[in-house]
């Protein structure tokens, strides 16, 4: 799209108050951001998420009592949540070496605890196996499970903060979100608790069944596909409108 400017453009009130200038002015703002932001390296990922156009809401996670050797493992599962910490750490570098271009935001401060980003999500794990014995508390999985979207919720609101600066489509939410808009990242515990023997449904006793599992962790791994998704689509854009002097 062009956009022409003469002299007599703006001679009136019309192209003023009717929204003109203000596209005008925020064409020209996104094509300078967009410029500046493809300076960035696309962050890679192989996560294994596959992207859902939002960010989908959790699954359910169910007191479930142990049948047959289907639980969930305590060690098992809480390392499979140390993957999507360390994907966040690299989703939160990628954030800041866009801000350095775009300054849409504050600069941000990463305490999850994630590995060091080196620009690539690592394999998030989402296929764990069932197990009988040193089972993942139900109750424990459900709070480590809370707080992980709260931070991809809270990486969503900075995403789309650079989103809207160069123009390009924002990362939506299933449901009713209201993100955290601090520029600190708390620090994510993927402790459980004490491990269960999974004998009841109780919250003392209860485990996570594994295809249970298995879907939650399915669900992060989709979020975080969501977010570099889009975050690769600030950092690859090519402006759109054109304004010229006639």
């Amino acid at each position: 799209m062009t956009i022409s400017i003469n002299k007599k453009t703006f001679s009136g009130t019309s192209k003023v108050f009717d929204g003109t200038l203000a596209e005008i002015i925020m064409s020209l703002a996104q094509n300078q951001a967009i410029v500046a932001a493809s300076s960035v390296t696309d962050i890679t990922d192989n996560g294994g998420g596959t992207a859902q156009g939002e960010i989908k809401a959790p699954v359910a996670v169910a007191n479930y009592k142990l049948d047959n050797n289907d639980g969930a493992g305590k060690t098992a599962l809480e390392n499979a949540f140390k993957t999507v910490v360390d994907a966040l750490s690299e989703i939160i570098a990628q954030l800041d070496n866009v801000r350095a271009q775009v300054p849409a935001f504050g600069e941000l401060t990463d305490n999850t605890g994630g590995a060091t980003p080196d620009g690539t999500v690592g394999a998030i794990t989402k296929n764990l196996t069932g197990t009988g014995s040193s089972l993942a508390s139900a109750v424990g999985v459900r709070a480590v499970y809370s707080v992980l979207m709260d931070r991809i919720y809270q990486a969503t609101h900075f995403v789309n903060l650079a989103a809207k600066a160069v123009g390009v489509e924002t990362v939506g939410f299933e449901g009713v979100v209201i993100p955290n808009y601090s520029t600190t990242f708390d620090a994510i515990s993927t402790d459980t608790g004490t491990a269960v023997d999974g004998s009841d449904e109780t919250d003392e006793k209860a485990c996570v069944e594994v295809g249970n599992a298995n879907a939650m962790m399915t669900q992060l791994a989709n979020a975080i596909k969501d977010l570099t998704s889009a975050l690769n689509k600030i950092t690859s854009g090519s402006p759109t409108i054109t304004v010229v002097a006639s």
